[in-house]
């Protein structure tokens, strides 16, 4: 389980969660410290696609911070795409 919540977050969510179960929510996630995806991975990616490729391919996306490749089976390989921000992997 996730750690608890740091005392002010946790008094700021009981103090608005009778008029905003959102915003409760929304605090919780804050004080959990989630961080937004900013990697993907790519699975079938034929053994033939380089990192180069995968670049060009994924560069329409968002600006790229880099692609780590690794085999997946004797037919394929599986990327992982990373982004600079996590608005390059919504768009991917």
């Amino acid at each position: 389980p996730p750690p608890p919540p740091p005392p002010l977050l946790l008094l700021l969510a009981l103090t608005v969660s009778s008029t905003s179960p959102s915003l409760v929510l929304v605090c919780l996630l804050l004080a959990m410290d989630v961080k937004p995806v900013r990697t993907v991975k790519v699975t079938n990616v034929s053994l033939s696609a380089t990192v180069q490729d995968i670049k060009e391919f994924f560069s329409f996306s968002g600006d790229i911070e880099h692609v780590e490749m690794q085999s997946g089976d004797e037919w394929s390989q599986v990327a992982y795409v990373t982004f600079k921000d996590p608005q390059g992997a919504e768009t991917a």
